[in-house]
C-alpha cells in the first residue's frame, strides 16, 4: 500500500493538463493527476492516477451539488477531498459562473490522497 502525495510542482500539472487531458460526452473530461509518495518499505513510488470530471448547469434548480461518492467509491484521502471541494469553487468562481443549478460530479481510478492536484481539478471544472 502507498501513501500517495502529489507533487507540488507547477509544471507536472501542466504537464498533466497538456497531456492527460481527453474530452468524451459533453460536459465529461478526464485527467491523469501524477502522484509521488513512499511505498511501505520506504521506496520512492509515483504514478498516474486517471480523474473525472462531469459538470452540467440547470438553472431551474437552486442549488450547488459537488459530488465526490466517485472519489469515496475509490477510497481518497481527506486532503484530496478537500481540495476538490476548492477546486469546484474556484473554478466557478475563474470563470463568473454562477454556482445556482450547477452539479459538477468527480470520479478517480484508484485511492489517492494530497491537496495539490487542486490546480488540476479546477482547471479540469473549467475545461469542462
Amino acid at each position: 500500500m502507498y501513501r500517495r502525495f502529489h507533487v507540488p510542482a507547477a509544471a507536472f500539472v501542466v504537464m498533466a493538463v497538456v497531456a492527460g487531458c481527453a474530452t468524451g460526452p459533453a460536459g465529461n473530461i478526464t485527467m491523469d493527476a501524477l502522484w509521488y509518495g513512499t511505498a511501505s518499505d520506504g521506496a520512492e513510488a509515483y504514478g498516474v492516477t486517471r480523474i473525472g470530471i462531469e459538470a452540467s448547469h440547470e438553472p431551474s434548480t437552486a442549488d450547488l451539488v459537488i459530488d465526490t461518492d466517485g472519489y469515496a467509491d475509490a477510497g481518497t484521502g481527506a486532503a484530496w477531498n478537500a481540495s476538490t471541494y476548492s477546486a469546484a469553487g474556484v473554478a466557478l468562481l475563474a470563470a463568473g459562473q454562477s454556482p445556482v443549478g450547477t452539479t459538477i460530479r468527480f470520479f478517480a481510478d484508484e485511492s489517492i490522497d494530497g491537496p495539490s492536484a487542486g490546480t488540476l481539478m479546477a482547471t479540469g471544472v473549467l475545461a469542462d
